[in-house]
C-alpha cells in the first residue's frame, strides 16, 4: 500500500489518521459500550453523542501533558475539542455508509490502526501495574532514613606493605 505525498495530504495526516482510529474503534465496539449515561454526554446530535469520558481520552491522547492543565482551564479548547470529536464521529460514519472500510487499503490501515491502538494500550497498562502506588511512594518517602547508606570513612592516606618481590614469593607445588 502505497500513498503519493503532497503538501495537501501531508497537512490532513493527522486528521485522517484519526478519522481513521475512530471509525475502526467505532466498528469493533459493541453498540452497548456506546451507550453513554445521559449526564456525562457533552455533545449530542444525529451521529451520536461524545461524553465526558470519550472527551478525556482524547485529551490525554492528544494534548501534551505539560498542556492539558491549561486546556482543561479553557472552556472555548473543551468546546473546541468536544465538536470537533463529533464532527469526526460523524465523518466516520459516512465512511462506513460508504464503505470505505470495506476496501482492501481500508481494511488493511484499520486493521493497522487497531494493533496500534491496542498496543499503546497494553503499554500503558503494564506502566500502570509496574508503577508503585502513591501510599507505598509515601511510605517510602517516611522511612527513607533506614535506606540510607552508613556513613563512610575519609582517610587522606592509606599505607599499604611493602612490595615483595617474585623472587622471594613462595611458590607451591613445585620441587
Amino acid at each position: 500500500m502505497e500513498f503519493a505525498l503532497n503538501p495537501l495530504s501531508t497537512i490532513l495526516r493527522p486528521a485522517r489518521h484519526a478519522a481513521w482510529l475512530l471509525a475502526a474503534l467505532l466498528a469493533a465496539a459493541p453498540a452497548a459500550a456506546q451507550a453513554p449515561a445521559p449526564s456525562e454526554v457533552l455533545v449530542s446530535g444525529p451521529a451520536g453523542k461524545i461524553t465526558r469520558a470519550e472527551l478525556t481520552l482524547m485529551v490525554a491522547d492528544l494534548v501534551p501533558a505539560a498542556e492539558r492543565e491549561r486546556f482543561w482551564l479553557s472552556s472555548d479548547s473543551v468546546t473546541r475539542m468536544a465538536r470537533t470529536l463529533y464532527t469526526q464521529r460523524a465523518l466516520a460514519a459516512e465512511a462506513l455508509k460508504a464503505g470505505v472500510d470495506q476496501s482492501a487499503d481500508g481494511a488493511a490501515y484499520l486493521r493497522l490502526l487497531r494493533e496500534r491502538a491496542l498496543t499503546e494500550l497494553l503499554m500503558q497498562q503494564r506502566v500502570s501495574e509496574a508503577t508503585p502506588a502513591s501510599a507505598a511512594l509515601d511510605q517510602f518517602a517516611r522511612s527513607a532514613e533506614q535506606f540510607t547508606a552508613a556513613r563512610v570513612a575519609v582517610a587522606r592516606h592509606v599505607q599499604l606493605p611493602p612490595r615483595v618481590p617474585r623472587s622471594r614469593m613462595c611458590r607451591t607445588g613445585t620441587a
